[in-house]
């Protein structure tokens, strides 16, 4: 379990961290961000101003959601963004290591809470 506040800054809640590795942010995107916004993919990367064919590499994990996808998604998802940008690091941490970052790292902390808040998703 891991505890962190909720968005409104409220009191912290347990969250069950998933086992096992984390999710590519392009799966998180292509499963729940994207269809929350009642959007379709070619109309998700018209509206950050990307090519199709990218984001639909991005949502297959075939590329990382980088610095330059992080900047044009934020006007779309806000800050949103930090946390697919964190669960990137961890998913990368992951492919690496094997290992889940642990929470006591400070540089992979928000990648350790990015993956805690998918349990959120269900």
């Amino acid at each position: 379990m891991h505890a962190h506040s909720d968005i409104s800054g409220g009191p912290a809640k347990e969250v069950k961290v998933p086992k096992g590795p984390p999710p590519h942010p392009g799966t998180v995107l292509a499963k729940h961000t994207i269809p929350s916004l009642k959007m379709t993919p070619r109309d998700f990367s018209a509206a950050i101003g990307i090519k199709h064919d990218r984001l639909e590499q991005l949502l297959c994990g075939s590329i990382a959601l980088d610095e330059d996808l992080r900047e044009k998604m934020r006007g779309v998802l806000g800050d949103g963004t930090d946390t697919l940008y964190a669960l990137q690091a961890a998913y990368d941490h992951f492919k690496a290591t094997g290992k889940i970052p642990p929470p006591n790292v400070p540089s992979k902390s928000a990648a350790r809470i990015a993956v805690g808040r998918l349990a959120t998703f269900g």
